[in-house]
């Protein structure tokens, strides 16, 4: 019976063993095959990070042209983008495909002074840079970006000789640079800040145009309970030849008389208001070819009108002034106004929006 009891013993001992042999031999066999897995998952990114080419083609505009000549594709959230060591936004619309060449789109760019930059692209450890040029847009005929004021209070007209001079109450006005969107800008008192240049810009041309700026309005008006009803923005003679502001408290609103006396009316609309207090990038364009002119705020586009009774006509020619934070003068601040002689597109006007 003692014999029969140990033979019992070491057949289970036996059995045993032989199930932990197999147990081993299935987890060896599992892990070794999910490490080769996932060793093979690591090696082929691995590849395709170490195989990854990029090279900056050429610059336009806000348009990095970027050609992928690595064998892995590019995407949009894998690319940071640098201007003098500063991230700055961007968008890639599609991924880069292995010697394709993609456009990355960045924005911004008015908040950096015009003339050579570096501007560098990085894609996890690989980067490529090079020298760039930050020049007007060519089609820009008055640029005020208010970074100083001279001793006689005049804001210099970056691209053209329009300059301008501060006055307050008729008079040649202290500094009232403080800081802006981007860098510095002009604070308007509401009552009688102006800046007055001596020439119209657009009067009297047979032209398509875009008026931009950064406004920052205060709110309510200082001493009262009442939000401005009108705030300035650009005037040409006043409503003699073209005037641009808030109207009506809060709508953006244009208005041109052409030379053969026909008017657009004060073209506002509920679709195009501004309710506070903060930052907006403003912009109306006019296309001359078919009468159109549209209203954008933050770079998107808020309304449009069309009349073909405005189309391919010479804007009025009264001689006057240009003002800036006139007519109704302006309360709170204004930076970066510009002008350009043709209507800029959907994706130009992205450029000016933060």
């Amino acid at each position: 019976m003692k014999s029969l009891s140990s033979v019992v013993a070491i057949i289970m001992v036996l059995v045993i063993t032989i199930a932990l042999v197999g147990i081993l031999y299935t987890w060896i066999t599992t892990t070794v095959g999910s490490t080769a897995k996932t060793g093979t998952q690591v090696t082929s990114k691995l590849k395709e990070d170490l195989t990854t080419c990029m090279r900056i083609d050429s610059v336009s505009g806000n348009r990095i042209y970027l050609r992928n000549c690595g064998s892995g594709k590019i995407y949009n959230q894998s690319l940071t983008v640098f201007l003098d060591g500063e991230q700055i936004p961007h968008s890639l619309p599609s991924d880069i495909d292995p010697g394709k060449t993609g456009a990355v789109k960045v924005y911004g760019l008015w908040k950096y002074s015009l003339g050579s930059h570096t501007l560098k692209v990085t894609l996890g450890q690989l980067s490529v840079q090079r020298s760039v040029e930050l020049a007007p847009n060519p089609s820009a005929v008055a640029v005020y970006t208010f970074e100083t004021l001279t001793r006689d209070n005049v804001t210099y007209d970056s691209v053209g000789d329009n300059d301008g001079v501060l006055y307050t109450g008729g008079e040649p006005a202290l500094s009232k640079v403080v800081p802006g969107k981007f860098g510095n800008a002009l604070e308007f008192d509401g009552v009688d800040d102006v800046v007055k240049a001596p020439k119209n810009i657009l009067a009297g041309r047979k032209t398509s145009f875009t008026l931009a700026a950064w406004i920052k309005r205060k709110t309510p008006v200082p001493g009262t309970n009442d939000i401005s009803e009108y705030d300035g923005i650009v005037t040409e003679s006043g409503f003699n030849n073209l005037v641009w502001r808030i109207e009506s408290i809060d709508r953006l609103m244009l208005y041109i008389k052409f030379k053969d006396g026909t008017v657009t009316g004060e073209l506002e609309s509920d679709l195009a208001k501004i309710t506070d207090d903060n930052w907006h990038m403003v912009v109306t364009t006019f296309d001359s070819s078919t009468g159109t002119v549209t209203h954008y705020i933050d770079g998107e586009a808020r309304v449009s009108w069309t009349n073909s009774n405005w189309a391919n006509k010479e804007i009025n020619d009264y001689p006057y002034h240009f003002f800036i934070g006139w007519p109704n003068q302006f309360n709170g601040t204004i930076d970066n106004v510009m002008i350009f002689d043709r209507a800029l597109d959907p994706d130009e006007v992205i450029v000016f929006s933060d």
